[in-house]
C-alpha cells in the first residue's frame, strides 16, 4: 500500500523555493568568507578544491529542502471535527488482497495520522466489526474518508446484512466507526429552525376582473361604478401550521434511517415540534444526514452520500460535534 503524491499549489511552492534559494545563498556566502579566513596562507592552494565540496553539500541539503517542500501542508483550523475531516480528505492508492481490515484501518489512522475509534467484536462487545475479516480492494486516488464508507458498505454486504455499519463524531473530533447500534448510545439534541419551509404564499386564483370600460364611462360623468366585478371574498384553503411541520418530520423519518425512529418502531432518534423549530434527538450521523456539517471541507464534496441528505437548512441552531 502506497500513498498517492499530493498536488501543492504552483505559486506557493514557487515561493518556498525561492525563499530557501535566497536563504541557503546567504548561509554559503557566509560559511566560505569563514572558511577563507581561517584557511592558513600555505593552504590557498587548495581553496578551489574545498569550495567545490562545499557547492556540492550545499546543492545537497538544497535538494533535500526542495524535496520538503514539494510536501503539501494541510492547515490546521480551530474546529477539531474539521481538522480530522481534512486530514482524511488526503488521497490514497491501496492495493488489499485477502488483508485483515484491523490491518487496513491501523493503515489509514498511521497514514492520515487521524486515531479512528473503532467497536470491534471481542469477548466483551457481542456487535462490532470482526477484525480478522479479511478484504480485496483496490483503490487509486480517492480521499481516505472514501475508502473508508466503502469498507463499511462492504462490510454491511458481506459480514451481516441484518447489522448497517457507520461513522460519526463522537465528540472534540473523535471519529467513530461501527454498527448502528453501538453508534446509537451517544444521542445528543439538536434544534433545527424551520419557519421558513413553513411558510404559505398565498395564491389568489379568483381573483375579481376589471373591468376598464366601467371606468371610462365614469370618467365621463357616469356614475361611480366599482370597475372590480366577481366574487373578491374568496377565503383561500392553507393548512394549519401543525400539519405542514407534521408533513416536514413524516418526510425526515422516511427518508433518513426510517428503521431508527421512535414513530417508526426504532429507539434511536426522536422528532418534535415546537414553535417553529423541530427538536430531534439521535447520534451523530443522524444530524449530518439530516443537516450536514456547516464545516465540510470542499474537497469531500463528491464523497460517497454520508456527507448529508440535508433535508433542512445548513444554517440551523444546531451545535457542531
Amino acid at each position: 500500500m502506497h500513498i498517492a503524491p499530493l498536488a501543492i499549489h504552483a505559486p506557493l511552492r514557487t515561493r518556498k523555493v525561492a525563499l530557501i534559494r535566497r536563504r541557503l545563498s546567504i548561509v554559503g556566502l557566509a560559511a566560505s568568507a569563514l572558511a577563507c579566513v581561517a584557511m592558513p596562507a600555505q593552504a590557498h592552494a587548495t581553496a578551489p578544491t574545498q569550495l567545490a565540496a562545499q557547492a556540492s553539500i550545499q546543492s545537497s541539503i538544497l535538494s533535500s529542502i526542495m524535496q520538503a517542500a514539494r510536501q503539501p501542508t494541510l492547515r490546521a483550523t480551530a474546529h477539531p471535527s474539521r481538522n480530522v475531516l481534512l486530514l482524511l480528505s488526503r488521497p490514497l492508492t491501496v492495493n488489499l488482497n485477502d488483508q485483515r481490515v484491523e490491518d487496513i484501518f491501523g493503515y489509514i489512522a498511521e497514514t492520515t495520522g487521524v486515531p479512528l475509534e473503532i467497536h470491534y467484536l471481542s469477548d466483551t462487545l457481542d456487535s462490532g466489526i470482526d477484525p480478522d475479516w479479511r478484504v480485496t480492494m483496490n483503490i487509486t486516488g480517492v480521499p481516505a474518508l472514501l475508502l473508508i464508507e466503502r469498507l463499511i458498505d462492504k462490510a454491511y454486504r458481506e459480514l451481516d446484512p441484518i447489522s448497517r455499519y457507520e461513522w460519526q463524531f463522537a465528540g472534540e473530533g473523535r471519529f467513530e466507526i461501527g454498527p448502528l447500534e453501538q453508534l446509537n448510545r451517544r444521542p445528543k439534541v439538536e434544534l433545527y429552525d424551520v419557519r421558513d419551509m413553513l411558510f404559505v404564499i398565498p395564491n389568489f386564483d379568483e381573483a375579481p376582473e376589471f373591468d376598464l370600460s366601467s371606468v371610462l364611462q365614469s370618467g365621463q360623468g357616469g356614475g361611480g361604478q366599482s370597475p372590480f366585478s366577481g366574487n373578491s371574498d374568496t377565503d383561500v384553503d392553507v393548512a394549519p401550521e401543525s400539519e405542514r411541520a407534521q408533513t416536514i418530520m413524516d418526510l425526515i423519518t422516511t427518508l433518513i434511517e426510517p428503521e431508527e425512529w421512535s414513530v417508526n418502531g426504532g429507539d434511536a432518534a426522536s422528532i418534535r415540534y415546537f414553535q417553529g423549530s423541530l427538536v430531534v434527538s439521535g447520534p451523530d450521523y443522524i444530524h449530518r444526514k439530516l443537516a450536514g456539517y456547516p464545516f465540510w471541507p470542499s474537497s469531500l464534496t463528491r464523497v460517497g452520500g454520508r456527507e448529508g441528505i440535508r433535508l433542512l437548512p445548513a444554517t440551523s441552531t444546531r451545535t457542531a460535534p
